[in-house]
């Protein structure tokens, strides 16, 4: 069914999404006065989704982007890091720096005052691999070869920031 927004409802990008009214179908529609007041979980998600929108260029990165021939990144690998994130972290932890790796692959690094985890997504089909350290000095690292290990991974996240 087509639209039947009232012209004035184009979105334009300088506005401020969460106090613009929206008119639809002639009737003016204020946005509820407590979306002006941003909770921590709204918070949370907008990193979340700044940092992933932020990381989209890098599937842009075409072969020899960096003048010394290396490979380009395919989207299709900055969709297996950014679905991990998703499904496994989401906001339960400070978005991560989603970085170019070596060979085409795609890193997730988080790094506070307790822990640092390195998430690696190669392209291809191949397995992500991990590796990660607390204040402690207890480490973890290997291949994440299952739904399973993937939120074990998570989980020590979670365990490492405690």
């Amino acid at each position: 069914m087509p639209c039947t927004c009232a012209e004035s409802t184009k979105w334009e990008s300088s506005s401020d999404e969460w106090k613009r009214p929206d008119v639809f179908v002639g009737k003016n529609v204020e946005r509820p006065a407590t979306w002006d007041e941003p909770s921590a979980s709204r918070s949370a998600v907008v990193r979340l989704m700044d940092a992933m929108r932020r990381s989209l260029p890098i599937a842009e990165l075409e072969d020899d982007w960096d003048g010394e021939g290396s490979p380009g990144y395919s989207s299709a690998t900055l969709n297996r890091a950014l679905e991990f994130l998703m499904r496994n972290i989401g906001v339960l932890a400070p978005p991560p720096q989603i970085n170019p790796g070596d060979k085409g692959s795609i890193d997730l690094y988080w790094e506070d005052e307790s822990r640092h985890l390195l998430i690696n997504f190669p392209p291809g089909n191949e397995e992500p691999s991990y590796y990660g350290e607390d204040r402690s000095g207890s480490t973890t690292g290997g291949v994440i070869r299952s739904g399973s290990m993937e939120r074990q991974v998570a989980g020590w996240l979670f365990k490492a920031g405690r």
